[in-house]
């Protein structure tokens, strides 16, 4: 398991307050849906998806993002 040390989603976006451009936001939620991807090959359904639960190794704009929280997640 690795450290995602730099925060969630909310934290990001507040540190790049001033970069929000369709690049920044069609990246993040690129790296999401494969996140979500890998999940669903794995054969797990997440079923809590949302800014609090997308944490990001580091506060670059192309920064690895996971997702966490899998209290409510099941298999498939």
């Amino acid at each position: 398991m690795q450290k995602a040390g730099a925060g969630n989603m909310i934290d990001y976006l507040q540190q790049h307050a001033s970069d929000y451009n369709e690049e920044l936001i069609k990246n993040i939620i690129y790296k999401v849906l494969q996140s979500l991807k890998q999940l669903h090959c794995a054969g797990f359904i997440h079923k809590d998806v949302k800014p609090d639960n997308i944490l990001f190794n580091n506060f670059s704009t192309n920064s690895s993002i996971f997702l966490g929280d899998f209290g409510s997640s099941i298999m498939k």
